[in-house]
């Protein structure tokens, strides 16, 4: 059992643990737990040349598929660019991964040596709002506009369903779009 991750529940007055099987995540992402300051000594090894070497961090960045959006994939990141004016650009290095009550996103950009580490301990599957956000500090660092991103209605309701019978998954969708309509996105083509 995995202690300190919670699942919100809006319409509850308290937010209950999330407990879930250690057995379904043994290898990969699934088994791994880490920290603000973790993630941060994993982006200053990567800075340095004591854990890859200049040779090895070419390779490990360089993108071996592209997605129809532009954007690629590297050795256990995601690449995509970032428009800093009409003229400047900056490569940018990402990752996110969720579990049963929570999502995190990993954010780099070694040119600049910025890293932004986004946890978020109240549900899962948040890491594109989670990717908004850190594009939204990128504005801030760069003095661009920026806006406060509004989550996709779509991952609250629908992990609701999976531990919820319908009549709940309404009722939580309704309190939703009636007292937080600020907070998420209510596109009806979710």
């Amino acid at each position: 059992m995995c202690t300190g991750i919670y699942q919100k529940n809006w319409n509850d007055n308290y937010i209950p643990p999330v407990y879930f099987s250690q057995t379904v995540a043994k290898l990969g992402g699934g088994g791994l737990y880490s920290s603000v300051e973790d993630l941060l000594k994993w982006h200053e090894a990567l800075q340095g040349s004591s854990f890859l070497t200049e040779q090895m961090k070419r390779k490990y960045f360089t993108s071996h598929y592209r997605f129809p959006d532009g954007d690629g994939y590297c050795y256990g990141n995601y690449s995509t660019t970032y428009e800093i004016s009409s003229d400047r650009s900056i490569n940018v290095y990402y990752h996110g991964g969720s579990l049963p009550g929570a999502s995190a996103l990993i954010l780099r950009v070694p040119e600049k040596d910025q890293c932004i580490v986004l946890l978020f301990k109240t549900g899962m599957g948040h890491e594109e709002f989670l990717y908004q956000i850190a594009t939204e500090i990128l504005n801030v660092l760069y003095e661009k506009e920026f806006h406060l991103p509004k989550m996709s209605i779509l991952y609250s309701v629908g992990y609701t369903a999976l531990f919820n019978s319908m009549d709940k998954v309404r009722k939580h969708y309704y309190y939703l779009k009636n007292n937080r309509h600020d907070t998420y996105v209510f596109d009806p083509n979710q």
